[in-house]
């Protein structure tokens, strides 16, 4: 992620170094399954992200590029655990429906079997 730079005034770079923060934090969660967590954490850093990205001017914006591509790789790395968790849980949810199923047809041979 990236360094802090000089060039972007400190109100900025402190949002940006809050942002960053919370985006490692939300990799860390993402890739423990922790998706509550998750989602709390991108709650906490959208307005820090709005915060840092108001009223650019000229002379931050190689440095707010930077920053821009940071969160957009860590993002897209978040988004990827996340299709993967869907998935396992997708499967996890089939599963259990067909044992929920298994178990009504079970019972419903069950009460025809017994007189």
């Amino acid at each position: 992620m990236a360094l802090p730079s000089p060039s972007v005034p400190e109100p900025r770079q402190t949002a940006l170094d809050g942002a960053l923060r919370l985006t490692a934090a939300m990799t860390e969660a993402a890739e423990a399954g922790d998706w509550d967590r998750l989602v709390a954490l991108e709650a906490e850093r959208r307005p820090l992200i709005e915060g840092a990205f108001e009223q650019v001017v000229p002379e931050d914006a190689a440095a707010l590029a930077q920053a821009i591509l940071d969160l957009m790789e860590a993002d897209r790395h978040i988004m990827a655990l996340a299709r993967a968790g869907r998935k396992v849980l997708a499967s996890r949810l089939e599963d259990f429906s067909r044992g929920r199923r298994g178990r009504a047809a079970y019972g419903e041979v069950q009460a025809l079997a017994t007189p």
